[in-house]
């Protein structure tokens, strides 16, 4: 697995460890996730309007950062450069 990519998950003992966590103070709901991905999960669900225009604008740039193996949690996907037109 790639170096990057891995540090960007959480880890199976950490997992494991915010699961029982979670699981012994009765919580019905734990969302494991590291930023960005966790502040867009919550914008989604309480802030739908937003969190979808944010995903609409970075989505894409974030499919093809991926595909040519770039940083797919850069914050310069939101505010980098728009490419011009041909």
């Amino acid at each position: 697995m790639n170096c990057k990519l891995s540090q960007k998950r959480v880890s199976t003992e950490r997992c494991v460890e915010l699961t029982l966590i979670a699981a012994t103070h009765s919580l019905k709901e734990a969302w494991i996730s590291y930023q960005p991905v966790l502040a867009v999960m919550y914008l989604v669900q309480y802030m739908p309007t937003i969190g979808y225009w944010l995903m609409d604008k970075v989505g894409a740039k974030r499919v093809e950062a991926a595909t040519q193996k770039g940083n797919t949690y850069s914050l310069s996907l939101l505010f980098g450069k728009r490419n011009k037109a041909a």
